[in-house]
C-alpha cells in the first residue's frame, strides 16, 4: 500500500470519530491528528521512498463505519 495512501486514510477515519464523539477534547485531539497525518501523506507524495508502509491486514476494510 502506497504510504501516501495509508496516511489519508487514517486522517479521514481520524475525522470520523472527530466528528461522532461527545468528548470534545478527543474530537479536538482526532482532529489534530488528521492533520498531522495529511501533512504526512503529502510528505509520502513528495518523497516516496522515505516511507514503507506495510499493506493493512484484512481486517481493517472500513469496519469502524458500519457499526462493528
Amino acid at each position: 500500500m502506497r504510504a501516501d495512501v495509508y496516511f489519508n486514510d487514517l486522517a479521514e477515519r481520524c475525522r470520523y470519530w472527530s466528528r461522532y464523539t461527545f468528548d470534545l477534547t478527543a474530537a479536538r485531539e482526532f482532529r489534530e491528528l488528521a492533520q498531522e497525518l495529511e501533512a504526512k501523506a503529502q510528505q509520502a507524495r513528495r518523497s516516496p521512498t522515505k516511507y514503507d508502509v506495510p499493506d493493512q491486514p484484512s481486517g481493517s476494510d472500513g469496519a469502524h463505519r458500519r457499526g462493528s
